[in-house]
């Protein structure tokens, strides 16, 4: 839309304004308002204006950034759970590491390594084939 302006000096400019239909939510009467102001009152819903009949009405919910902030934070914390995972994983991963270093070592010194038994061997792969055949080492 096309507006002629006169300024004080009696000069004669025109502005175009972009309008935007919206429908009163009370009275359901369609009006127009300018792009630019509507836009404002999207990115911030404390704004109020009014349609022709006098109805106050703003919109409502989120705003898109909101929505943006709302995300970034589940992002956020989506990263710290699986950081967190990440070094709890690590740490079962080094005490596994552990358990097979201490069995090795047992092992190496001509100790039994099944719970309980802790007999000392100077052949320990030949008491390990009879006296436990069920045992398995893994790499």
């Amino acid at each position: 839309m096309t507006t002629t302006i006169r300024n004080q000096q009696g000069l004669v400019y025109g502005v175009t304004v972009r309008m935007t239909t919206e429908i009163c939510y009370s009275c359901a009467m369609p009006f127009e308002m300018p792009e630019a102001f509507r836009d404002r009152a999207l990115a911030d819903h404390s704004i109020t204006f009014y349609c022709p009949a006098g109805h106050g009405q703003r919109f409502s919910g989120e705003t898109e950034a909101q929505k943006l902030q709302g995300q970034l934070d589940r992002a956020k914390a989506r990263e710290t759970s699986l950081r967190d995972q990440y070094e709890a994983e690590k740490r079962s991963a080094s005490a596994y590491k552990g358990q097979v270093t201490r069995v090795r070592n047992l092992v190496a010194r001509g100790i039994c390594p099944v719970a309980g038994c802790r007999r000392n061997f100077t052949n320990v792969r030949e008491h390990m084939a009879t006296q436990h055949p069920d045992f398995h080492t893994h790499e």
